[in-house]
């Protein structure tokens, strides 16, 4: 999958949004949210993003559990 990655996340709207998935790295790496939206587009953003827990928030998803 190849994804954009967006600085700004303030105008995703969640009906926008075919699928999510989050792929789970080893501790020494961020975990990468990917998202394919319902107009074709695939767009990814990683945990060391600080919008990411705002991220996670609004799609009402919870943030993984640190080791």
């Amino acid at each position: 999958m190849e994804c954009l990655y967006l600085v700004n996340w303030d105008n995703l709207d969640p009906k926008d949004v075919q699928s999510l998935k989050m792929n789970l790295p080893s501790s020494d790496c961020p975990a990468i949210i990917e998202v394919s939206l319902i107009h074709g587009r695939d767009i990814c953003m990683d945990s060391s993003n600080r919008e990411f827990v705002k991220f996670l928030e609004k799609f009402e998803l919870k943030e993984p559990d640190e080791p």
